[in-house]
């Protein structure tokens, strides 16, 4: 009988569990990474587990689960194979932002053998509808001309002891959830 309470109890989080599809395009603007030339398209997308996430009680809207890959999607290469995960998501009234890691402290503090980051700011008197909740619906566009201050992506690794990053503009970003958590999910951002 107490297994069939616990899994009844588990039953209301797994449903409110939510798969964020978020689909990213951006132009390399900086780069000391052999692999990235300045102008390159870079795109693809990322998927965020909302089951897997907790909220970080040191900063509203962050969101974290130490050791658990809840960011997937970007290739991190071999030389972060066997890593621990490093992910981390934040939503203010304002922005919106995804870091997916593998390991920690290499060679330096505070830098990861592999590191994909993807941070978008609405414009100028606009906010999201939900601000400080994980689950948003929405989708940005601009025009490339070099770094961009809203809407920004980077590629960071160490390899062998040698740093590498690229640096790239986002002309896309959009962040769709799965169905069932919020019915009005896509009025999500306002004047």
């Amino acid at each position: 009988m107490k297994t069939i309470v616990a899994a009844c109890l588990l039953l209301p989080f797994a449903a409110n569990a939510t798969i964020l599809y978020v689909d990213y395009e951006g132009v390399v603007w900086d780069s000391s990474d052999p692999e990235y030339a300045l102008g390159d398209i870079v795109s693809g997308s990322v998927l965020i587990d909302t089951s897997l996430v907790s909220r970080d009680p040191t900063l509203p809207g962050g969101y974290f689960r130490p050791n658990a890959d809840f960011v997937t999607g970007f290739q991190h290469g071999d030389h972060a194979a066997g890593e621990s995960e490093a992910d981390y998501v934040r939503v203010t009234a304002t922005v919106f932002s995804i870091m997916d890691a593998k390991g920690c402290c290499a060679p330096y503090a505070g830098d990861y053998p592999s590191l994909f980051t993807l941070a978008v700011r609405t414009p100028e008197g606009y906010r999201f509808e939900r601000p400080f909740d994980i689950v948003q619906s929405f989708e940005m566009s601009s025009t490339f001309g070099g770094e961009n201050e809203n809407m920004a992506g980077q590629i960071q690794k160490t390899v062998d002891g040698v740093f590498a990053r690229a640096v790239m503009a986002l002309t896309r970003f959009s962040v769709t959830p799965t169905p069932g958590r919020f019915d009005d999910v896509f009025a999500v951002c306002r004047k």
